[in-house]
């Protein structure tokens, strides 16, 4: 659902919106493969105590 002020201000640039369909991951092939590699090389190579310290291993090196 959008919000009402952004689909407005979509609608002033002429602007469509189109969203991938659910379960369909063939729709947008660049994100599932990325998800897929940072799963295979980051999620399931580490144990992660907590959302806090997932973000710290994560982008720990990107600073």
């Amino acid at each position: 659902m959008l919000s009402p002020a952004f689909d407005e201000h979509l609608g002033l640039l002429q602007c469509v919106l189109d969203f991938s369909r659910p379960g369909k991951p063939t729709d947008n092939a660049f994100i599932e493969a990325f998800n897929g590699r940072l799963r295979a090389e980051c999620l399931n190579a580490h144990w992660f105590l907590s959302l806090a310290n997932a973000a710290e291993m994560l982008y720990g090196g990107l600073a």
